[in-house]
């Protein structure tokens, strides 16, 4: 059931600074209704008896994408307590009859779609994703042997080293607010070393490798734990020597014999077992029962 509350008087206020929306809501309450209070303004993930139940985050009237994300409680009045504190550090503390509850509300990244990487995944109600890139690039050796000077032709010596700078990217991708016990911990073992079997990111199949992830856990006021997943990627993308726009992945190198005048080429062992193996990375996106 809903906390019966009374909004005092000044609330709301609004305050937009350099474009960026904030707000404050101050409301009056019974102190012993404070903790599911709070579970109303934040949402969030709950484990109901072995169930996880998802409540939507209070919105900012009016302004939908701004959702609360910080409270304080404080006693109202002040100075009126009606239970006075314990003499044991471990007993009730002093209990108000009334609280004072000053809630915030933001336009976080990950609520505007505006911010939204092209392509990006989708992820669970009440999860978050963030994106971040840094393009650049990175240097291949080239075997002497596949190289000649052009004026006459002359080959290379064999042990002059020749490199090559290929474009690459480093992709982060953020997973926010993800309850621990359904956090996709075997899916992240497994797709380490591994490339995308489907275009992700806007990025084609096979041109972007998983490289890891970091982990950084905070709780809920009821004690159930949230993870922070951090995704590490890195792209990189080989223009084709025989087609203009084709860029090939990971499992592709250079050869000096050229096939129909591609010189990137697939490569596989005797089994023809690919060295980069390729996975769904839509699964890195998806809880795990």
């Amino acid at each position: 059931m809903p906390v019966a509350f009374e909004e005092l008087v000044g609330s709301p206020r609004i305050r937009i600074a350099d474009g960026r929306f904030v707000a404050t809501r101050e409301f009056k309450i019974a102190w012993a209704d404070t903790v599911d209070f709070a579970i109303e303004l934040l949402g969030g993930y709950r484990n109901i008896g072995g169930t996880f139940v998802f409540s939507e985050p209070a919105s900012f009237p009016g302004v939908p994408q701004a959702i609360c994300r910080d409270i304080e409680l404080d006693p109202f009045p002040a100075d009126k307590i009606v239970t006075g504190a314990s003499s044991s550090l471990v007993g009730n503390t002093n209990l108000p009859e009334f609280a004072l509850v000053t809630a915030r509300y933001a336009i976080l990244p990950h609520n505007n779609r505006r911010h939204r990487r092209k392509h990006q995944p989708d992820v669970p109600p009440g999860t978050f994703l963030t994106s971040h890139s840094a393009v650049g690039t990175e240097q291949a050796s080239l075997a002497s042997c596949a190289l000649h000077w052009k004026d006459d032709e002359e080959p290379f010596d064999p042990d002059m080293m020749i490199g090559k700078l290929l474009p690459t990217e480093e992709l982060t991708e953020i997973w926010e607010k993800v309850p621990i016990d359904l956090a996709p911990w075997d899916t992240i073992r497994d797709a380490r070393g591994k490339v995308n079997d489907a275009p992700f990111l806007n990025h084609g199949a096979g041109t972007v490798l998983f490289l890891g992830a970091e982990t950084s856990y905070e709780h809920q006021i009821l004690g159930d734990a949230l993870v922070k997943l951090t995704y590490h990627f890195k792209v990189r993308e080989v223009p084709s020597t025989a087609t203009p726009g084709t860029l090939f992945g990971w499992n592709y190198f250079y050869r000096a014999l050229a096939s129909a005048g591609e010189h990137w080429l697939e490569i596989a062992d005797q089994d023809d077992n690919s060295p980069y193996p390729s996975f769904d990375f839509g699964r890195l996106f998806s809880f795990e029962f």
